[in-house]
């Protein structure tokens, strides 16, 4: 007698109390173990990106989670990241197609990074700096309680940022919510006079971006 064939089966299984991997022409990716809280069935596909570098790798189903982050490492299109490869970044693509920066580093024509979740990844060219706006700041600041700027950047994100004031290094606190560095007046800084302020600030694919201004306290 025939037998009914049984029910298609997708995708790569992964056992949750081992290190898993997936290795592919264009991607591979590796999870520890634990990293999943029961046995999935990975699945994924590659499709081509607007982008030269590299195509968009959809990553098994967003609503599973994660315990741990994996390594995704892509492969990069070489002749088009040739001289730009320190610019480069992984990112995560929302459902909407609206990208997130991950991260990574490149190697020998690869660009690896830590994921934290199942998604759409692929990668970018940043080499736009950080945008720097004076909020607060006057020729005239006497009275002031601090020095406020906002700073945004268009990918990567913020990676580092320091201020001198006359050549010496001052305190400021970054809040990333509301994408401010602030200063505030103290002992060292608070001082009658005229002032030369500068500020860089860095994203995480290194570009820099440098205020300066003068003005009076």
């Amino acid at each position: 007698a025939s037998r009914w064939p049984g029910p298609s089966v997708e995708g790569r299984l992964f056992l949750y109390d081992q290190e898993n991997s997936l290795t592919t022409p264009g991607f591979w990716f590796t999870l520890p173990a634990n990293a999943l809280y029961t046995n999935e069935r990975i699945r994924w596909s590659s499709r081509p990106s607007t982008l030269p570098y590299a195509p968009i790798i959809s990553l098994h189903d967003r609503l599973t989670p994660l315990h741990v982050p994996g390594q995704l490492n892509i492969k990069v299109d070489e002749a088009s990241a040739r001289g730009v490869e320190k610019s480069l970044v992984v990112v995560r693509l929302d459902e909407k197609g609206t990208p997130s920066p991950v991260g990574g580093t490149y190697t020998d024509g690869w660009i690896s990074a830590k994921v934290k979740s199942f998604s759409d990844y692929t990668v970018m060219l940043d080499t736009v700096p950080p945008k720097v706006t004076a909020l607060n700041l006057e020729k005239n600041m006497a009275g002031r309680e601090d020095i406020r700027f906002q700073v945004t950047d268009n990918l990567s994100g913020i990676e580092s940022y320091s201020a001198t004031l006359d050549g010496d290094w001052i305190l400021l606190e970054y809040d990333p919510k509301r994408q401010m560095l602030t200063h505030t007046f103290d002992e060292h800084t608070n001082v009658k006079g005229p002032h030369r302020l500068e500020l860089v600030v860095k994203d995480e694919r290194g570009n820099a971006r440098t205020l300066k201004a003068d003005y009076t306290r």
